[in-house]
């Protein structure tokens, strides 16, 4: 029981009333054994189920059906609420009698969150954004006639950019905040030092080129190319604070904060997915190359497509006998049987 840490583990008197305390269920819920044992099962359940009565009927299912199963969220000792999966078994003695019960809890919080997490975040990314930008503009607008309402329209703003950090530290997806021009980074969040490996002190301050963060000049190219304006989607490869290279899509826009214009960058880690698109053209690649005789227009046309980048390419028309080639491939003929049925 004490190996299973990935598992909250813990027992229970036939009163509901802890008994046994597993290092998973410390590191899960947050209470030490010391502090969990003698207390009723409810302190994990959230103080809604208590009012309903859900820690006595979980027992009274699992006293009559053997176990009950269930998931949703609980509470830790700090308060905060995690969404679990569990099951609350019946324990019984030698003889049969009912002796308390074992109950298995599994943290699935991330699991369940992760997308529908990332897409709230940064709707309300943007939102907070644009209603900062509006803002700003209304307030300017009416300053000169309006004097007497800038303070509470500061305030307004500084709560607007408030959550904007607050959204942005804790968004999903690699960002972050750089100067015009040089791009210097001013802030980046949490996603981010995770993709890459460094701390924020050793950012924050610093430029890209300082950092090695390219790891071509390709990839320096690519974004001088364009300029100072926004741009969706272009794929690079990032090198880490440990020197992995991982392929990236980065997207950039210049958003107004704290009544200035800096870069707002995302970053999406799709190395596992470019290595998938390498291995295949790997293994059509040798498919081909052992084909020796096979027209050389064909095979340079089709090493195109792995070409990281590139403008998709215009549709290749082959000829009769390019076309029987590749029917007879796909087939299984051997080189033999296609050179004799061919000629």
């Amino acid at each position: 029981v004490e190996q299973t840490e990935a598992f909250a583990i813990f027992t229970l008197d036939n009163d509901g009333r802890i008994v046994t305390w597993n290092e998973g269920a410390e590191r899960v819920l947050g209470h030490t054994e010391q502090e969990a044992l003698g207390q009723p099962v409810a302190i994990i359940f959230t103080p809604e189920d208590r009012e309903q009565g859900a820690p006595e009927q979980e027992l009274e299912v699992a006293r009559r059906e053997g176990k009950f199963s269930e998931e949703g969220w609980h509470l830790r000792k700090d308060g905060s609420r995690f969404w679990a999966s569990g099951i609350l078994a019946r324990l019984e003695d030698d003889q049969g009698n009912p002796d308390g019960f074992a109950k298995i809890l599994r943290d699935f919080t991330r699991r369940w969150q992760a997308e529908d997490e990332r897409e709230r975040l940064m709707g309300e990314l943007q939102a907070l954004n644009e209603t900062l930008e509006r803002r700003v503009r209304e307030r300017t607008r009416e300053l000169a006639e309006r004097n007497e309402e800038l303070e509470s329209s500061n305030e307004e703003l500084s709560k607007s950019e408030q959550r904007f950090r607050q959204t942005f530290n804790a968004g999903p997806v690699a960002s972050s905040i750089t100067t015009l021009g040089e791009e210097t980074f001013l802030d980046v969040n949490y996603a981010l030092l995770e993709l890459t490996g460094y701390t924020r002190d050793d950012i924050v301050g610093k430029t890209c080129k300082r950092l090695g963060a390219w790891s071509t000049p390709e990839d320096q190219a690519k974004l001088a190319k364009h300029g100072g304006d926004n741009f969706r989607d272009e794929v690079m490869t990032l090198r880490t604070r440990r020197g992995e290279v991982r392929d990236v899509m980065m997207s950039r826009e210049v958003i107004g904060l704290n009544d200035e214009q800096v870069n707002l960058k995302q970053f999406y880690d799709i190395t596992e997915r470019k290595q998938n698109e390498r291995q295949m053209m790997g293994a059509l690649k040798r498919v081909m190359s052992d084909t020796t005789w096979f027209a050389q227009k064909v095979m340079e046309e089709l090493a195109q497509v792995s070409v990281v980048g590139e403008e998709p390419l215009p549709r290749v028309e082959l000829s009769k006998r390019e076309r029987e080639v590749l029917e007879r491939i796909a087939r299984g003929a051997s080189n033999e049987q296609i050179a004799e049925d061919l000629g």
